[in-house]
Parts: C-alpha cells; sequence; structure tokens
C-alpha cells in the first residue's frame, strides 16, 4: 500500500483519490481522468464533480453562479483598450482632375480581434490643388464611403496650394475578417488639377499616413 493512503474505514463515496496501488480498496471508486488536454474538474455539489473543458484561446476562468460548477471560461473584460495598431503610408505621386474619385494609394488593412471591437481611424493626408480648385476626399471601407471631405483647408480662389487633410472616424465594422481602409479623392471643377502626395512646387514627394486602432469593446 502507497504510504499515506487511506485504509477502507477512512474513505467515502465522492473522495478524491490519487494512489499507484489500490489492492487495499474494495467496492467502486471513481477516479478524476481528463479525456482532453486542459479539462478541470470541480465540484458541482457536496462529494460530487464535474468536468469542465478547456475554453477557448485567450478566454479566462470566471466565477458565475448560474453555472452548475460554479465556474465558466469567458472573454476578459477590458472594454476601450487598444487591441491593436495598424499604420500605413505612402509618398508616391498620383493626380486627378476628374470628379471621379481615384485612390490616393493610402491604405491599410486591419483584422479585428472581436466583431464588437470598433476602430479608429486617424488619417494625415498630403494634398495639392491648382488655383480656383476645390479637392474633395472620402474615407472608405471596403466599398463603402464613411466620410466625405471638400475644401477643408484649400479655398476656391486661391493660388495652388499643398497641406494636409486630416481626418478622424471611429468605425463598427462588427467582423473579424480583414478590413480595409482607404481614401479616395476627386477634383470638384472636373478640370483643374489636385494631387495627393505631392508638395507645392513639384520639388519632392509629400507623405501620407494612416492609422487603425482596434478598441475592445
Amino acid at each position: 500500500m502507497a504510504a499515506g493512503w487511506p485504509t477502507k474505514a477512512n474513505y467515502a463515496t465522492g473522495d478524491v483519490l490519487s494512489a499507484t496501488n489500490m489492492n487495499d480498496l474494495s467496492g467502486t471508486v471513481n477516479l478524476i481522468n481528463p479525456s482532453a488536454k486542459g479539462d478541470l474538474y470541480a465540484g458541482s455539489a457536496a462529494n460530487t464533480y464535474t468536468k469542465l473543458a478547456v475554453g477557448a484561446n485567450a478566454t479566462v476562468l470566471t466565477a458565475d453562479s448560474t453555472t452548475a460548477t460554479g465556474l465558466k471560461w469567458a472573454t476578459p473584460a477590458g472594454g476601450g483598450k487598444v487591441l491593436q495598431v495598424i499604420m500605413g503610408s505612402t509618398s508616391t505621386t498620383v493626380n486627378n482632375s476628374t470628379n471621379t474619385y481615384t485612390d490616393t494609394g493610402l491604405s491599410a488593412t486591419i483584422t479585428p480581434a472581436a466583431s464588437t471591437s470598433k476602430v479608429l481611424v486617424l488619417v494625415s493626408q498630403n494634398i495639392y490643388k491648382d488655383p480656383n480648385e476645390i479637392p474633395s476626399m472620402r474615407l472608405v471601407r471596403g466599398a463603402t464611403t464613411l466620410q466625405r471631405y471638400d475644401a477643408n483647408v484649400f479655398v476656391s480662389g486661391t493660388p495652388e496650394m499643398a497641406g494636409y487633410m486630416s481626418m478622424a472616424y471611429l468605425d463598427s465594422p462588427s467582423t473579424t475578417s480583414a478590413t480595409t481602409y482607404k481614401t479616395t479623392f476627386c477634383s470638384l471643377a472636373n478640370s483643374a488639377y489636385v494631387a495627393v502626395q505631392q508638395d507645392y512646387g513639384y520639388s519632392q514627394n509629400g507623405f501620407s499616413s494612416i492609422i487603425l486602432m482596434e478598441i475592445g469593446a
């Protein structure tokens, strides 16, 4: 008999036992035997144990009086936390002289960890315009326009100018699939020249950036 093993008079139905030699025991002994990696056994009543299978990845064990064992696996609390940050940038010049929206070349893709997450989109878009022109810009998710900006800092009738349009948008994509955000632009005059990633005087390319921040629900 293994050292410390209880005699028959010292154990009862439902006791949790562990031994390498059971020759001294009689009757029926139910040993806790996990059937899968991560299985847990928790008390569900007096002298009764119930298996609690391992939870999904990244979940935590949480007290819950409504369950049989008083425990459950759940997503950890953490609303409002930044779960991930993605950045995209470009310095490649793109021009447009029509009122048809064209991609600026600025985009970034994020795969949300949860469908309840929000995505905070921050854009700094370099843009150039000819005189008497008002550029228009859109923030787009997939094929959906989220916001439109017209003449944010550029006024018709002023000389040629180069500067930046800033955008901020809190989106609820409601998905865990890869999601792409981008900007598009056009010339509202449908004739004059507007461009992105182009500094005044054509001396060098401008720089545009987009930042995507997943915010936990």
